[in-house]
């Protein structure tokens, strides 16, 4: 299928996902990354039980498919099923071969579990690698946020705004960002970025 008509398929059925609901199997039935897209689209809804089926096929039919790892994890995070979100992320981590990005969901399933040390040590690590490489401030913020630590949260959200962190685009819609949400400087940026009036 053209990469050019998945904006447009998004754009179709996402904000109910139900104007078009066997898309996966008119696509490809059998491609595990239309399931796990669906599976995050589910998950971004906040229809996790359903995200949660649509993962575990995906992942079923390709237990080689990383991000289905991912985003297994953060539902179950969602479900606050800690060991499960614990174990996929985990799995997603040695995936990705360590990557600093996988880290993040792992810090945010530690913090979510109450193992907090884990995560600050991660956050540490995370700390370190930024300045040799890439760690997205925006994702990061989210377990700050978590751990009760708005300030820290705000100014890495700062900060992600003005690298262009193009993670900042999920400000509005994903659930990691939900401890920031009743915190006027959360309403301020969503209005900066241009995603609330």
């Amino acid at each position: 299928m053209p990469r050019t008509r998945w904006p447009s398929l998004i754009r179709q059925f996402f904000p109910s996902l139900r104007p078009y609901p066997n898309i996966r199997d008119d696509l490809d039935p059998l491609a595990p990354r239309i399931r796990a897209i669906i599976g995050l689209l589910l998950y971004i809804a906040r229809r996790y039980e359903e995200a949660l089926e649509e993962l575990k096929k995906a992942l079923e039919f390709d237990p080689s498919h990383c991000m289905s790892y991912l985003y297994l994890g953060i539902v179950y995070i969602e479900l606050n099923k800690y060991q499960e979100a614990l174990e996929f992320n985990m799995k997603f981590v040695e995936c990705e071969e360590g990557a600093s990005g996988s880290y993040i969901f792992l810090a945010l399933a530690y913090t979510r579990a109450g193992k907090t040390e884990d995560a600050r040590k991660i956050l540490g690590e995370l700390s370190e690698r930024s300045k040799k490489e890439y760690v997205s401030p925006a994702r990061v913020a989210a377990v700050y946020g978590a751990l009760g630590e708005y300030d820290i949260a705000f100014d890495l959200l700062n900060k992600a705004y003005a690298e262009r962190d193009n993670k900042m685009i999920q400000l509005n819609t994903n659930s990691i960002y939900d401890p920031l949400r009743s915190d006027p400087r959360f309403s301020a940026l969503l209005k900066k970025i241009g995603l609330e009036k």
